[in-house]
């Protein structure tokens, strides 16, 4: 039975869309400092349609009429290029008077951030802190679950800059996202992408805490000590693993290099998955306010797997019992608060 909703949702998706680009209407710096765009911060909505344009949710039923979803659920779409680590930037500044725009009381806002145009874990900081945002996301390369592929059976964005649609095969079914004539994006689509990405951070950790505790429980079924230097060794054996425990954990005791960044985007691309944890961190601690249930597991797993060195921990069962609790007590938190927000509609 499909999720039912109290409040109106928006998807504010900031990406290479083809229509803007055509129209030589990408916003960024240079635009705002034309003429015609100098009045874009003082005055958004005088700009609809122009700069940004929105798409109505809507239920596609058999006898082809297209009613809208009740509360309202829209996509907003606009194209953004913004200065890397630059704050203060107007284009930049476009972006959180959009969410002003749409953010109200009533509804809750999604804002997904494209990578390729230089946003990262400081712009869904800064966002979250100084903006009504419910949540950011950073998206890119084809590698997240908005964009759509057939294993998945769902998503919204193709790789063409455009709403998904598929190519024309007379042994499947068409797939149509959207109605980029009348501006309506079909609700089976638009539902199922929403639901994810209210749920991504506690898929993704939960993926991670199962990954990486039969990776060492097959290797070690027997109650052994606990060697950090081996677990360091056998952990290097599985690189993809290791790197999404480093993305998991980065902060100041232990960073990813630009090398190991783009190796762990490479794992991600060959599976078509998004490994990053640079906006789940963000989240966690800005919106769901988990900062110390994070640190606490983040803390530990830094010390066993990157810094530390031998000392008291234990066994392997001991320890892995510790990653355990220090993983499902952040969990839980997490899972307590999407079901609040569910509750009231989210």
């Amino acid at each position: 039975m499909p999720q039912t909703y109290e409040r109106e949702r928006v998807m504010l998706i900031c990406w290479k869309w083809r229509d803007f680009e055509l129209k030589q209407r990408i916003v960024s710096n240079a635009l705002l400092k034309e003429k015609p765009y100098k009045k874009v911060l003082k005055d958004i909505e005088a700009f609809r349609d122009i700069l940004f344009d929105e798409f109505t949710v809507c239920d596609e039923l058999p006898d082809e009429t297209t009613p809208a979803v009740v509360p309202r659920a829209v996509i907003v779409r606009t194209y953004v290029t913004h200065e890397l680590n630059n704050l203060e930037c107007k284009s930049y500044a476009y972006i959180k008077a959009l969410i002003d725009l749409y953010k109200t009381d009533g509804n809750d806002l999604y804002v997904f951030l494209h990578r390729r145009d230089h946003f990262g874990d400081q712009e869904v900081g800064d966002i979250l802190t100084q903006t009504a945002a419910d949540k950011c996301f950073l998206i890119g390369e084809g590698r997240d679950q908005i964009y759509y592929r057939d294993f998945r059976n769902q998503g919204l964005l193709g790789d063409n800059g455009k709403f998904y649609r598929s190519p024309i095969n007379p042994n499947k079914p068409p797939v149509t996202v959207a109605n980029h004539k009348t501006k309506k994006v079909f609700q089976p689509h638009f539902d199922k992408i929403w639901e994810y990405y209210h749920h991504e951070f506690h898929t993704k950790i939960f993926e991670l805490k199962e990954d990486l505790l039969v990776y060492f429980y097959k290797m070690y079924p027997d109650d052994k000590p606990w060697d950090s230097d081996r677990m360091k060794a056998e952990l290097e054996e599985d690189e993809c693993l290791r790197l999404r425990l480093a993305s998991f954990i980065d902060h100041d005791t232990y960073q990813l290099s630009n090398d190991e960044i783009n190796r762990l985007k490479a794992f991600g691309i060959q599976v078509e998955k998004s490994y990053e944890f640079d906006d789940c961190r963000k989240n966690l601690v800005e919106n769901y306010h988990l900062g110390a249930e994070y640190e606490r597991i983040a803390n530990f797993l830094t010390h066993l797997f990157f810094t530390g060195s031998n000392g008291n921990e234990g066994s392997v069962n001991t320890v892995l019992r510790e990653i355990v609790a220090g993983f499902s007590q952040l969990l839980e938190s997490i899972k307590q608060q999407e079901s609040d927000s569910i509750s009231t509609g989210s």
